[in-house]
């Protein structure tokens, strides 16, 4: 669910689990070997769900700090100055963290027209940080987000295969057309193991402690 509220409209009849995907990303990024990983929130409304994913980080032994960056000049989600997508001013974002000669990773729940993750990347990179990932539930990736990400200082965007990418059909043969930094993660077991727990009446708080298990 995008929000897990989204679950409170719904009748008894029809019960609702919200599924935290973040898990699967961890054994991931085990494997970009982190240095001193701080994990941002790209603003105040998301940063207690970076701090759950900065938990389940130090949970596997990673020692992870917290960062919040505050973009005073983006009123809505995906909004920067009309005259300049890519435009930052230092006075319009403030960082509450240190990033300095650390590996970051944007955590999001989704990215739409990627404005909001590139203009984090660059502001990270104004401000120290050595290599910038970003990790979104979430994949939408429209208006020109493929070319904006892939003309970033980002290393890579993570998200998991809710969304398919988009495609073109160039002489009836279907090709990739999103950009080269761009990896999506499987949430294949994850639901299998949870349509499994609720055929079975087990409870599927395992799922929300253990994401990573088989």
């Amino acid at each position: 669910l995008h929000n897990a509220q989204i679950a409170g409209f719904f009748g008894p009849e029809t019960p609702v689990d919200n599924l935290d995907v973040s898990g699967i990303a961890i054994p991931y990024f085990e494997t970009k070997f982190l240095q001193k990983p701080v994990i941002v929130s790209p603003d105040a409304n998301g940063a207690a769900r970076a701090k759950s994913f900065r938990d389940k980080l130090i949970h596997h032994g990673m020692d992870a700090s917290l960062a919040v960056l505050l973009d005073h000049n983006q009123t809505k989600r995906g909004e920067a100055k009309e005259e300049d997508d890519d435009y930052v001013d230092a006075n319009d974002m403030e960082l509450v963290g240190d990033v300095r000669g650390r590996d970051c990773v944007i955590f999001d729940d989704m990215v739409d027209s990627g404005k909001s993750i590139t203009r984090c990347t660059k502001k990270l990179k104004q401000l120290g940080a050595k290599r910038v990932f970003a990790f979104a539930t979430h994949g939408l990736f429209l208006s020109g987000a493929y070319d904006r990400i892939e003309k970033s200082d980002l290393i890579e965007v993570v998200c998991v295969n809710t969304i398919p990418l988009q495609t073109t059909q160039v002489a009836g043969v279907s090709s990739w057309t999103y950009s080269s930094k761009i990896h999506q993660l499987s949430v294949a077991a994850l639901l299998a193991e949870a349509i499994r727990r609720i055929q079975n009446k087990q409870s599927l708080s395992y799922l929300f402690d253990n994401h990573d298990s088989k």
